[in-house]
């Protein structure tokens, strides 16, 4: 009898989305779903608040995840406050541990007070408030040394809030800072 195989084809989805500045007409397959879902949310929360869709477009997705920074930003919006999003990249060391005869990489300690000193630098005025996310492969004791990191340099009036993902970013790891507060300097 016929034993031929057959091969599942993706599902092709065509939709179009009419906003009063715009109309966009997409053609995909369900895997592009997330994709087209924040373009969406994107597009309409631009509507919604002027500036928000910039800042989406700087920021992870992981941000957007996190609801006490969404409502912490659209209120910023609301009241014109200064709103900087600073971005660095710290690399990890490949390190081998003879003991357990395994490669491992983690941060230096040093390295990071510099580029966290470094993320913070170009800002003049007054921070009241920062919102911290560190993306990559990290345990729980060396995200610690980047959160003591940002303490120490923001100091401890500033109220920090911090989150984290593990993600691979191939041996690097992304600190991510939205800082509110009072002449920031260039927002954005």
């Amino acid at each position: 009898m016929g034993g031929g195989t057959s091969e599942k084809q993706p599902k092709g989805l065509k939709f179009s989305v009419e906003l009063p500045h715009m109309k966009l007409d997409l053609d995909g397959s369900e895997g592009s779903l997330p994709e087209v879902r924040r373009i969406i949310e994107a597009l309409n929360t631009e509507e919604q608040d002027e500036g928000f869709f910039e800042i989406r477009a700087r920021l992870t997705d992981e941000f957007f995840q996190h609801q006490p920074l969404i409502a912490r930003l659209r209120n910023a919006l609301v009241l014109d406050e200064d709103v900087r999003i600073l971005k660095r990249i710290i690399p990890l060391e490949q390190e081998y541990d003879l003991d357990a005869g395994k490669e491992h990489r983690q941060i230096n300690a040093v390295n990071v007070k510099t580029v966290v000193a470094s993320l913070f630098d170009e800002l003049s005025g007054s921070i009241r408030e920062c919102f911290i996310h560190i993306r990559g492969e990290l345990g729980r004791e060396q995200q610690c040394v980047v959160m003591d990191a940002v303490k120490q340099r923001l100091g401890m009036e500033v109220e920090t809030r911090f989150f984290s993902t593990k993600k691979n970013l191939e041996g690097n790891v992304l600190v991510e800072a939205v800082c509110f507060g009072e002449a920031l300097g260039e927002v954005w």
